[in-house]
């Protein structure tokens, strides 16, 4: 039956090919955009000071999307859909894990480094670098992977249809971040919280890399079948138990 699926998908003419590489574009645009906003109000809980914390988060997370942009320049152009499977995979674990990650992590550092210390103690200081270096590699990480993207989905648009369907996939990417920035005030944070939410947007990152699977022959491997399923399992996991799994970490954080 997977035999039978992936032929039909190879058979896929170039226009449709273009189509669901415009509907990939939408949904990584979305995702990177709810990720760096996640990412803001993470750093804003655990450090304070709401401002300061989404510009820097923004703007770091610019800088690395340009730089993960620039690396793809290096990359064998031949090898984009493996590329772009890595970093739909990676970014999807990330989103899975992303508030127990920070928020968690944090308070680990906090633990191991000073012992009991109230959180309060470093939360408006850089004096106290291994929390702020980890939560700050962890966006500058993000950023590298989500830049990289919008090139190479270009790329793989310029294949199908040349320079203008590229260009149309730039248009998209900023449709798609637009879409993000109303849907995560408005929508996903506000009915879904930051455990659950960000796990919807890893599951997307999930479906994002399925995708791929199944327009690229060259990436297919069983093993990553199962790490897609796996992705879109964890992600309805989370979210179904987000009430309490919210609790654990609360309790964890803030004691």
């Amino acid at each position: 039956m997977l035999d039978g699926a992936s032929t039909a998908w190879t058979e896929l003419s170039s226009k449709a090919r273009l189509r669901w590489i415009m509907a990939l574009t939408l949904t990584v645009s979305f995702c990177s955009i709810v990720y760096e906003l996640m990412l803001a109000q993470c750093l804003s809980i655990i450090l304070g000071n709401t401002i300061l914390r989404y510009s820097i988060t923004i703007g770091l997370y610019l800088f690395s999307m340009g730089m993960g942009a620039l690396g793809f320049l290096f990359w064998n152009k031949e090898k984009s859909p493996q590329l772009l499977f890595v970093i739909e995979g990676i970014l999807s674990f990330i989103g899975l894990v992303l508030p127990f990650l920070i928020l968690g992590g944090d308070q680990f550092l906090r633990e191991t480094v000073f012992g009991s210390a109230p959180s309060n103690v470093f939360s408006n200081s850089f004096i106290w670098l291994p929390s702020w270096i980890f939560v700050h590699a962890v966006i500058i990480l993000v950023g590298l992977l989500s830049g990289a993207e919008l090139p190479i989905l270009m790329e793989l648009a310029r294949q199908q249809g040349g320079e203008m369907s590229a260009q149309r996939i730039l248009a998209l990417d900023y449709f798609g971040t637009f879409v993000g920035s109303l849907a995560f005030p408005l929508l996903i944070y506000e009915s879904l919280g930051l455990v659950a939410g960000s796990a919807l947007v890893g599951g997307l990152n999930a479906i994002a890399a399925m995708l791929i699977l199944y327009l690229y022959k060259e990436t297919r491997k069983p093993l990553r079948h199962l790490l897609c399923v796996g992705g879109i399992v964890c992600t309805c996991v989370l979210i179904f138990h987000e009430a309490a799994l919210r609790k654990i970490l609360m309790e964890y954080v803030f004691g």
